[in-house]
């Protein structure tokens, strides 16, 4: 998912850097106009983006919301908020299959000392519980537990590390000076760009 994420970033660059490339660069002047200072970002209240990346690791969708991105922030909060309760639930059900493996274990070890092949001698009568086909039915369902555990925390461990990445990068683009321009192509259809100001420049 995090490649993905990059990749897109990437791509998005890319195609804005060159449709930035087929206008004209404006004067000087007008870039000095459009890009506003640090300072400028301060006094409208704008937060840094390293903020904006422990917010959204402390709360989901907090660093979106922080800078604008109310829509991403909501989607980022009900991916990691999904996550966390089937992570919390299949906790649970680890739990209930370890108490039906033990459950299963005790009878079958209680039913086994009752034969007389181990009445006298109960050597060996671990590995015939384990042998059993109700035990390894129940230890089967453990380990499936387990494994469904080990994936919800990978996916709460990735969606959460997608946020912060998000927000850092949506506080970063916050208060840049973009702009979205639609030019018809024919054949009824249009072509949409996004285009900023860029200074090659000593300045």
């Amino acid at each position: 998912m995090l490649r993905a994420f990059g990749s897109a970033l990437i791509a998005a660059l890319l195609f804005t850097t060159s449709v930035s490339a087929q206008n004209p660069t404006p004067p000087d002047s007008v870039l000095r106009n459009t890009l506003a200072p640090d300072s400028a970002v301060a006094d409208t209240g704008g937060i840094s983006p390293r903020t904006a990346f422990i917010r959204s690791l402390v709360i989901p969708g907090w660093g979106q919301a922080s800078v604008g991105s109310y829509v991403r922030g909501g989607v980022f909060f009900g991916l990691q908020t999904s996550s966390a309760y089937m992570l919390l639930r299949t906790i649970g059900r680890v739990n209930q299959a370890k108490e039906l493996e033990g459950r299963r274990r005790g009878l079958v070890f209680d039913s086994l000392r009752a034969t007389p092949e181990f009445a006298e001698d109960s050597t060996g009568i671990g590995a015939a519980v384990d042998e059993n086909e109700l035990v390894r039915d129940a230890s089967g369902l453990v380990n499936a537990r387990r494994q469904q555990r080990q994936d919800w925390i990978a996916y709460l461990l990735v969606f959460t590390l997608a946020s912060g990445v998000d927000a850092l990068v949506a506080a970063h683009l916050a208060d840049f000076p973009e702009r979205i321009e639609v030019e018809p192509v024919g054949d009824g259809r249009v072509r949409f760009g996004l285009r900023f100001p860029t200074s090659l420049g000593g300045r």
